[in-house]
């Protein structure tokens, strides 16, 4: 496996991995294919995604960038594998290479948001990524 950064060539199977995953439970994201373009272009822009490759297939990605609150906190916003790879390590090589880079630029907090319900929680929970105490998601059903 390798990972590289992301290029423009790359948006159609970066897009096409974040619909078929982020449609399963419990996400159920439906979005159109505008919306996901439109969302993820500045990002490959900044060069902010990266991207697991094996034998010359993308077969998972991770999509970070400094944070609007403090240069010293990256959020990671997506970080997909699609299922036919999932629990071979991929998701986290990807994850360790964000937290290598955005460290040798002296960042010194990743941020996300996970569902506590999906396996993604627990994949995060092993690699020692806990609850914040300083942030909470609030909501309210209407």
């Amino acid at each position: 496996m390798k990972i590289r950064k992301a290029k423009k060539e790359d948006l159609k199977d970066i897009i096409e991995i974040f619909r078929t995953e982020s449609r399963k439970s419990p996400y159920y994201q439906k979005l159109t294919n505008k919306k996901i373009i439109e969302t993820f272009k500045p990002a490959l822009k900044k060069k902010e995604i990266w991207v697991a490759v094996i034998d010359e297939k993308i077969v998972g990605f991770i999509w970070g960038g400094l944070s609007s609150v403090s240069k010293k906190i990256v959020y990671i916003d997506d970080l997909w594998v699609t299922k036919k790879y999932q629990r071979e390590g991929i998701g986290k090589k990807l994850l360790a290479l964000v937290e290598k880079f955005y460290k040798n630029k002296e960042v010194h907090t990743v941020r996300f948001t996970a569902y506590t319900k999906s396996k993604a929680f627990g994949f995060y929970k092993k690699l020692n990524y806990r609850p914040s105490k300083k942030l909470v998601l609030l909501e309210k059903k209407l």
